[in-house]
Protein backbone atom coordinates (compact mmCIF):
# COMPACT_ATOMS: atom_id res chain seq x y z
CA UNK A 1 0.00 0.00 0.00
CA UNK A 2 2.71 2.69 0.95
CA UNK A 3 4.75 2.04 -2.24
CA UNK A 4 1.47 1.13 -4.80
CA UNK A 5 -0.64 3.93 -3.32
CA UNK A 6 2.16 6.15 -1.82
CA UNK A 7 0.62 6.20 1.48
CA UNK A 8 2.36 7.48 4.85
CA UNK A 9 2.77 6.30 7.99
CA UNK A 10 0.02 8.28 9.23
CA UNK A 11 -2.57 6.79 6.05
CA UNK A 12 -1.87 3.26 7.22
CA UNK A 13 -2.09 3.79 11.26
CA UNK A 14 -5.64 5.23 10.35
CA UNK A 15 -6.61 2.30 8.31
CA UNK A 16 -4.88 -0.38 10.75
CA UNK A 17 -7.09 1.43 13.57
CA UNK A 18 -10.03 1.94 11.11
CA UNK A 19 -10.04 -2.08 10.57
CA UNK A 20 -10.69 -3.06 14.30
CA UNK A 21 -12.98 -0.38 14.66
CA UNK A 22 -15.20 -2.00 11.97
CA UNK A 23 -14.12 -5.38 12.21
CA UNK A 24 -17.14 -8.02 13.84
CA UNK A 25 -15.07 -7.91 17.09
CA UNK A 26 -17.84 -7.85 19.66
CA UNK A 27 -17.94 -5.49 22.65
CA UNK A 28 -17.66 -1.63 22.94
CA UNK A 29 -14.35 0.57 21.33
CA UNK A 30 -11.37 1.65 23.63
CA UNK A 31 -11.80 4.99 22.36
CA UNK A 32 -14.60 7.78 23.29
CA UNK A 33 -15.03 9.47 19.64
CA UNK A 34 -13.44 7.12 16.26
CA UNK A 35 -12.19 10.18 14.60
CA UNK A 36 -10.16 11.16 17.92
CA UNK A 37 -8.16 7.97 18.71
CA UNK A 38 -6.07 10.19 21.86
CA UNK A 39 -9.12 9.77 23.46
CA UNK A 40 -9.76 6.77 25.51
CA UNK A 41 -13.02 5.54 27.18
CA UNK A 42 -13.16 6.52 31.16
CA UNK A 43 -11.73 3.37 32.26
CA UNK A 44 -8.70 3.45 30.42
CA UNK A 45 -8.36 7.11 30.43
CA UNK A 46 -6.06 7.09 33.30
CA UNK A 47 -3.71 3.92 32.35
CA UNK A 48 -0.40 4.55 30.81
CA UNK A 49 1.29 1.45 29.33
CA UNK A 50 -0.14 -1.46 31.29
CA UNK A 51 -4.06 -1.22 32.06
CA UNK A 52 -4.69 -0.51 35.72
CA UNK A 53 -7.49 -2.46 37.63
CA UNK A 54 -10.70 -0.52 35.96
CA UNK A 55 -9.18 -0.21 32.29
CA UNK A 56 -8.04 -4.18 32.58
CA UNK A 57 -11.36 -5.14 33.50
CA UNK A 58 -12.80 -3.01 30.64
CA UNK A 59 -10.52 -4.54 28.54
CA UNK A 60 -11.18 -8.07 29.51
CA UNK A 61 -14.95 -7.80 28.60
CA UNK A 62 -14.78 -5.97 25.64
CA UNK A 63 -12.53 -7.57 23.18
CA UNK A 64 -12.35 -5.16 19.96
CA UNK A 65 -10.92 -2.55 22.72
CA UNK A 66 -8.66 -4.68 23.64
CA UNK A 67 -7.47 -5.45 20.28
CA UNK A 68 -7.26 -1.90 20.00
CA UNK A 69 -4.93 -1.59 23.18
CA UNK A 70 -2.92 -3.92 21.77
CA UNK A 71 -2.76 -2.00 18.61
CA UNK A 72 -1.85 0.76 20.26
CA UNK A 73 0.70 -0.64 22.34
CA UNK A 74 2.62 -2.14 19.19
CA UNK A 75 2.31 1.34 17.74
CA UNK A 76 4.03 3.02 20.32
CA UNK A 77 6.93 0.22 20.41
CA UNK A 78 6.93 0.70 17.04
CA UNK A 79 7.42 4.66 16.77
CA UNK A 80 10.20 4.52 19.93
CA UNK A 81 12.19 2.01 18.13
CA UNK A 82 12.36 4.07 14.60
CA UNK A 83 12.43 7.64 16.62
Amino acid sequence: AANEFHLGYADLKAMARASIEHSFLPGASLWQRMDRYAHPVAACARSGAAPDSACGAFLKSNPRAAAQWRLERRFSIFEQTVR
